[in-house]
């Protein structure tokens, strides 16, 4: 398969791909004399052909606190040493191709690659390249480069180079997970979790969660915290379903405080206390956690534990409804019907209502069936004892 791909427009430089890169003659003399330019030395060996030093030149090029950035020539060398096979150069360049966005070096027990959230210049040559990247990815993977796996196994998961595989997601996850890569034991167990590859595998799912959770992953904790609480795929126990949702919560996960919110409404695990389970449902809350959000306007229109506001009501429901979620929808277009005489109160009634009946929420479609039949408002008496 031959394709061309124009890494440097404004250098009217051009890459020949003939199923991996093969890249053509880019202008990268040494710059000895421009402040912040690569070692001399340095530059000498990679244009001699050693590998490590051009893996290293277009790692320094990517930008330092003594070398200034330069995409193109970075991506040339990078290119270089990928094609003698030096796996992190294959890993960088899948990296970068797959949005086109630059990358960086996580320092961390295993060093890897991820992306930088910045504007890269057109000039730079630098463009999305998804089919590209995943052989590169591929390449990587197969050397054992763990980054190259987990990034594999996402493209694979999202089909960002195609039709979504959560098949060959999982096998790559799976390689990576067990060399310890937390992002894949978290993506391994999600899968497992939603049986998005044969039968759903709770038990499998836990185990995997468990490790991610060990190893400081926040949505695992958040998850594996469900998991006890339900007994899904674990037995039922309330003391870890609290020890997993409080380090979670404390490192600020919205489902972690969430679940740490729920256990203390409860009294699963902790004390019951309905101040701190409505500290956790405002964390959860303001960032941007859609139950939490329908709970707490819930709250405020019954008036449990706090006195009644149907401002704060409509406003939390409205956040919720907005991210689509159906019971906040009810709950929004149901105040609206019942609480508001005025012909917007029923128009919007009837907007939400529909919105959530258009997801199965059958109380919300018999109720729209009652207002569309009665444009006069109902009585709100027994409204809360219905809330969701």
């Amino acid at each position: 398969m031959r394709r061309w791909l124009a890494w440097a427009a404004g250098l009217g430089t051009a890459v020949l791909l003939t199923g991996a890169l093969a890249w053509n003659r880019i202008d990268h003399a040494p710059r000895a004399a421009a402040p912040g330019a690569p070692p001399s030395e340095q530059l000498e060996l990679a244009r001699a052909g050693d590998v490590a030093a051009q893996f290293a030149v277009a790692a320094s090029q990517l930008g330092t606190p003594t070398v200034a950035r330069d995409v193109p020539q970075s991506l040339y060398w990078f290119g270089q040493a990928a094609q003698a096979g030096h796996a992190r150069a294959q890993s960088a360049l899948g990296h970068m191709l797959m949005r086109g966005r630059l990358v960086r070096l996580e320092a961390g027990e295993r060093e890897r690659w991820v992306e930088v959230d910045e504007d890269v210049p057109a000039s730079s040559g630098l463009a999305a390249a998804p089919s590209e990247a995943m052989d590169w990815l591929a390449r990587a993977a197969e050397q054992g480069e763990v980054d190259a796996q987990e990034r594999l196994g996402l493209a694979l998961e999202r089909g960002e180079a195609g039709d979504a595989d959560p098949a060959r997601a999982k096998r790559w996850f799976r390689r990576a997970a067990r060399e310890g890569s937390v992002v894949a034991q978290l993506e391994l167990a999600r899968l497992y979790d939603a049986g998005a590859v044969g039968e759903r595998d709770a038990a499998e799912a836990a185990t995997w969660y468990r490790l991610a959770a060990e190893a400081g992953s926040a949505p695992a904790q958040a998850r594996l915290a469900a998991l006890y609480t339900a007994g899904d795929g674990v037995h039922p126990r309330y003391d870890e379903a609290a020890r997993w949702a409080r380090a979670s919560a404390e490192q600020g996960d919205p489902d972690g405080c969430y679940a740490y919110a729920v256990l203390h409404l409860k009294g699963f695990g902790v004390g019951q206390d309905f101040g701190r389970a409505m500290h956790w449902y405002r964390e959860a809350a303001r960032r941007g956690h859609a139950a939490a959000q329908n709970m707490l306007g819930t709250v405020y229109f019954a008036g449990e534990g706090v006195e009644r506001n149907l401002a704060e009501a409509e406003r939390w429901w409205r956040m919720a409804a907005e991210q689509g979620y159906a019971a906040a929808q009810f709950n929004l277009g149901g105040m609206y019907s019942r609480e508001l005489s005025a012909t917007l109160g029923r128009d919007e009634a009837i907007d939400w209502l529909a919105k959530a009946a258009e997801q199965g929420h059958r109380r919300a479609a018999v109720e729209l069936d009652a207002l569309r039949g009665e444009p006069a408002a109902a009585d709100d008496e027994g409204r809360a004892g219905g809330l969701l």
